[in-house]
Formats: structure tokens, sequence, C-alpha cells
């Protein structure tokens, strides 16, 4: 595959092999330790929009939607403090259905993760994310320290919780879809005839 673009003051030629992959903004999206993710419906959940001090929670083509932000395609969600390390999302139609789905808050100086995240589906429909202390027991059986759940904390203000969401056929994102694949096709079937 090769694609041929115009820059501002050049040309920008690609050759990739048959199925290779441009990785941008569009398809990533960057966790918060700074790593690149494959990107579909995403959320980032913060302790609360007044008290975060990570700049690049909504960093390009993220927006505020409560207590953290959603890229485009998840564009339609909200997010909740319920209680002290447990948030609600609403508008998404559940966790993404492959691929990853949560990320703990991580140190973005990588040190590693901030803490436990597990995600359950509401009666309602939505998704209650909660966060719990990494605690460590050493396991008398084998000596093994292991890593447990300890009491709930708030998304500590450095990090944040990614959620990668699958959407209903009716959200924000894929209703603009929906449209413009028509108006192509539409624009398609005016210029054949």
């Amino acid at each position: 595959m090769k694609y041929y673009g115009s820059g501002g003051n050049g040309a920008t030629a690609l050759n990739l092999p048959y199925g290779g992959v441009i990785y941008s903004s569009s398809n990533t999206t960057k966790a918060s330790d700074g790593t690149l993710k494959a990107a579909s419906p995403v959320a980032r959940i913060v302790q609360c929009k007044g008290v975060t001090e990570r700049s690049d929670v909504d960093e390009t083509g993220f927006v505020w939607c409560g207590c953290g932000t959603a890229n485009a395609e998840a564009e339609g969600i909200s997010i909740k403090r319920f209680d002290a390390g447990v948030y609600v999302l609403t508008g998404s139609a559940g966790l993404a259905k492959e691929g990853w789905q949560l990320l703990p808050p991580r140190d973005p100086q990588g040190s590693g993760d901030l803490g436990i995240v597990e995600a359950e589906e509401t009666e309602s429909g939505g998704l209650k994310i909660s966060l719990y202390r990494r605690r460590y027991r050493l396991n008398a059986d084998n000596g093994d320290i292991e890593v447990v759940k300890g009491d709930l904390i708030d998304v500590p203000v450095n990090s944040w919780i990614d959620v990668r969401l699958n959407m209903p056929e009716n959200s924000v994102f894929n209703l603009k879809q929906k449209a413009m694949l028509e108006a192509a096709e539409k624009a398609e079937l005016e210029l054949g005839s």
C-alpha cells in the first residue's frame, strides 16, 4: 500500500506492507502512563475536574463529561462520582467487546499501577467503576507476596482510569457516521445519474 499526501511544504510518502496500519491520534489513545493503546470509544475518569493535576486528560479530541473526559467516539456519555472510589458511567453499551477494557490509574513517572480497578454493569445499564488501594499480602502456603484489593480510594490527582467502551447504535458518533455515509452514497448516486 502506498500513500502520497501533500504536506504544507512538500509531499509525504508512506510505503506500507499489505495489511499495514498507520497509527495516529485518530486510532490510538495515550494511557495515563503515556503509552499508546488502541482506541475506540474511550473515557478517562478522574476524581473531579477541579482537582486533577493532569492537563493532558482533556487533550485534543477529548471533552469533559462530568468526572472525566471522552473522545469523539464516546460523545454523549456521562461520568459521576458516586462515593469515594466509586464512579458511574452512563450512556454507553458497556465495556468494549474485544481488546483492552480497563486500565488502572498509573504513575506518570513510570512506577506502575496506583490502584486496582473493577467494573460491573448496573441494573440501569450503566457501568459502576470501582478503584481500590493496592495491598500486599504474604501467602503463607508458598511465601509469595500477592497484590489484593484494599479500601476504596479516589483516582489520584496525578492520573486517571482508562475505560474502553462499546457504544449503542444511536450514540452521537454513530449517528454522525451514519449520516455522513448516507450523504456520500447519495452524492455517488447523483454523480452516476
